[in-house]
C-alpha cells in the first residue's frame, strides 16, 4: 500500500492550482484504494473557522489510511488551509481538526 500525496495549507502558494488538483486525484486513489464510500463513516463538529472530525473505517483497507488521508477524505479533497491534531487509534478511528476560511 502506497501512501497518497496529501498537500496541506496551500491556499495562498503560487502553485495553488497544482496542489489542488493534486489532493482531488490522491482522493480519487484513496477512496479506490478503501473501497468507497461505504467504507467509512464520518461525523463532523463545526466550530469557529475550523471543523473538528471523526472516521471510523468500517474495512481493513479503510483502517489502514494513514492520519493525514483521513484529513483528506474529512474535507472531501481540500486542506487547502490545513488543520491540526490529525490522529488515529488501534481501533481504526482517525480525528483531527480542519481549518476553513
Amino acid at each position: 500500500m502506497t501512501e497518497v500525496k496529501v498537500n496541506t495549507s496551500w491556499a495562498f502558494s503560487s502553485n495553488a492550482e497544482e496542489l489542488s488538483a493534486e489532493n482531488r486525484k490522491s482522493l480519487d486513489i484513496l477512496l479506490n484504494r478503501i473501497g468507497g464510500s461505504n467504507s467509512y463513516k464520518i461525523t463532523k463538529k463545526p466550530q469557529h473557522l475550523n471543523f473538528f472530525y471523526k472516521i471510523t473505517a468500517l474495512t481493513e483497507e479503510a483502517k489502514k489510511m494513514t492520519a493525514r488521508e483521513a484529513a483528506l477524505l474529512a474535507d472531501n479533497g481540500n486542506l487547502c488551509f490545513g488543520g491540526r491534531d490529525f490522529r488515529s487509534d488501534s481501533n481504526g478511528n482517525f480525528y483531527g481538526i480542519v481549518h476553513e476560511d
